[in-house]
């Protein structure tokens, strides 16, 4: 892959960041509203593990779609080894999704 690539989907990329932090709010907020355990979304985002895996699967989905099965991959069992939690890149999630424990 040259630059010019490398570059082309790194920009393509770039562009979906605006709705995988759409999604990645729903999940929080889904999980807010889903755990009678919760104190606010602040905890959500600094101290839930199935929130945190699900957003990093919301990124390397993005980046599996754009053709990089193996950084999507990395970027999955980096995240599978911190919360336990194995998502598949390619797994088809919809909106407002919630992992407890």
């Amino acid at each position: 892959m040259g630059i010019e690539s490398a570059e082309k989907l790194w920009n393509q990329f770039l562009e979906r960041i605006p709705e995988v932090r759409r999604l990645a709010d729903l999940d929080a907020k889904a999980t807010e509203k889903n755990d009678p355990a919760c104190t606010g979304l602040q905890e959500v985002y600094l101290a839930y593990p199935g929130f945190h895996a699900i957003a990093i699967y919301r990124l390397s989905h993005e980046l599996y779609k754009l053709g990089l099965p193996i950084v999507s991959r990395m970027m999955s069992e980096y995240i599978h080894g911190i919360t336990g939690i194995d998502i598949h890149p390619g797994a088809t999630i919809g909106e407002s999704f919630f992992i407890d424990h």
